[in-house]
C-alpha cells in the first residue's frame, strides 16, 4: 500500500528529480508534487513512497536532517489525495512547529500568519501533532536500540532480519564475534557447515592462527604437503630453515643453490667471498674480468683511489687517462688546492699560460 510522506523546509530552488533521486535510495517513488505556495522562503512536498516499509526507512534516514543548509522535516501524511486549502495550510502550520523546534522562535510575521489561517474542524491541532509525531519515529522492535541520528539497530547476540531482530545462535565451541551479530569458532576449531569442527594436526605439526582463522603448520625440518607434514629433504652442505610459506633449506656459507643441491662457489686467486656467502669479490688493487680478477695497473707518480678499484694522479701530475704528467707551473704561480693545477701568486693574475703582475693603482 503507498504512502505519502510530506516534506517540509526545503529550499525555494527545490526541484521534483532532485526529491526522486533523495527517495529512491529507500524504494520507488510513485509521485512528487510541489507545494505551489512558498512560505517564510521555504517549500514543502509531497513525496508518494510505493510501501509503508519503503516510507519507514525515507523517515528514519531523512526526518531532521541537513539539506542544503536546511534542517528539514518528512513525515507521514494520510487522507485527502488532492492539495486543498485546508491541508496546504495544515502543513504550512506544521512545518513552522518543526522549524521552531529546530531553530529556536518563529518570526512575528509568521506567527501572526499561521495563528490567523483556519484550521480543520475534524481533528484537534494537538491531536494532529501527536498523531505525525509518533507516524516520524521510527518503530523500533524487540531486542533492539534507536541510534542517535535515526533508524535503530540490533542489540549484541541479535542479527538483524527485516524489521525484526533474531537471536544469534551460537554452535558449539563458537563465540559471539566482536560486532555481536555473527560468531567465530574458538581456537583449534574451524567453521564448516555452519558448526565448528576440531582441527586435525598432522604427526610433526603444531596448531597455528593464521589470518584467515585457527589452522596448523609443520614443524622445523618438514614441508606441508596436503593433509600432512612431509620431512624436508636437506642437500648436503645445506640447512633447514622457517620461510614465510613453510620450512626449507638453504645452502651453507661457500655453496650455492643450482638445481636443488648445493654446489661449491669457485673463487679464484686475489678474491674472497662477499658478506652472503655465495659470491665473491675481487681483493684491493683487482678488478673483476669474467671469473677472475685482473690487478690494476698503476701508472709512475699514481696511487690506488679509495675504492681501490682505479688509480689518482699524485699532486703537482695530471692525467691523460693512461699516465700521470708534471704540470708546468709559471712563474709566480703555486699549486692550488686539489694539486693538479695551479693558481697566480698574491698581486699576480692569470693570462693564458702565465702570471702577469697586476697594474698599480
Amino acid at each position: 500500500m503507498s504512502t505519502k510522506l510530506y516534506v517540509s523546509n526545503l529550499p525555494l530552488s527545490i526541484t521534483a528529480e532532485a526529491l526522486i533521486t533523495q527517495f529512491c535510495k529507500f524504494g520507488c517513488v510513485l509521485s512528487v508534487v510541489l507545494d505551489p505556495v512558498a512560505r517564510a522562503e521555504r517549500r514543502g512536498a509531497l513525496v508518494e513512497m510505493d510501501s509503508r516499509v519503503s516510507a519507514k526507512k525515507a523517515i528514519a534516514s531523512l526526518n531532521l536532517t541537513d539539506y542544503e543548509g536546511r534542517l528539514v522535516s518528512v513525515f507521514a501524511v494520510s487522507e485527502p489525495q488532492r492539495w486543498s486549502p485546508a491541508t496546504i495550510v495544515g502543513g504550512v502550520f506544521f512545518a513552522a512547529v518543526v522549524a521552531l523546534a529546530a531553530f529556536g522562535t518563529l518570526p512575528a510575521a509568521h506567527a501572526q500568519t499561521a495563528q490567523t489561517q483556519p484550521q480543520p474542524q475534524s481533528q484537534p491541532q494537538s491531536a494532529r501533532l501527536q498523531s505525525a509525531a509518533a507516524q516520524t519515529a521510527p518503530a523500533v522492535p524487540e531486542n533492539a536500540t534507536s541510534r542517535r541520528y535515526g533508524g535503530w539497530a540490533c542489540n549484541r547476540g541479535y542479527e538483524r532480519r527485516g524489521d525484526s531482530c533474531l537471536a544469534v545462535v551460537v554452535p558449539p565451541h563458537a563465540y559471539l564475534s566482536s560486532g555481536g551479530d555473527t560468531w567465530e569458532c574458538e581456537r583449534l576449531f574451524r567453521k564448516r557447515d555452519g558448526g565448528c569442527e576440531p582441527v586435525r594436526v598432522p604427526a610433526n605439526g603444531f596448531a597455528d592462527d593464521r589470518s584467515y582463522g585457527p589452522g596448523w603448520r609443520c614443524e622445523q625440518g618438514y614441508l606441508e604437503s596436503g593433509e600432512t607434514c612431509a620431512a624436508v629433504q636437506v642437500p648436503a652442505n645445506a640447512f633447514a630453515v622457517d620461510s614465510s610459506f613453510g620450512s626449507g633449506w638453504r645452502c651453507e656459507r661457500g655453496f650455492r643453490e643450482k638445481a636443488g643441491v648445493c654446489e661449491a662457489v669457485v673463487v679464484p686467486a686475489n678474491a674472497f667471498l662477499d658478506t652472503s656467502g655465495e659470491r665473491w669479490t675481487c681483493h684491493r688493487g683487482f678488478v673483476r674480468a669474467d671469473q677472475s680478477c685482473v690487478a690494476v695497473k698503476v701508472p709512475a707518480n699514481a696511487y690506488l683511489d679509495t675504492a681501490g678499484t682505479d688509480w689518482r694522479c699524485e699532486r703537482g701530475f695530471r692525467s691523460d687517462r693512461a699516465s700521470c704528467n708534471a704540470l708546468q707551473i709559471p712563474s709566480n704561480a703555486h699549486l692550488d688546492y686539489s694539486g693538479n693545477g695551479w693558481e697566480c701568486d698574491a698581486h699576480y693574475r692569470k693570462n693564458e699560460q702565465s702570471c702577469e703582475a697586476e697594474p698599480q693603482r
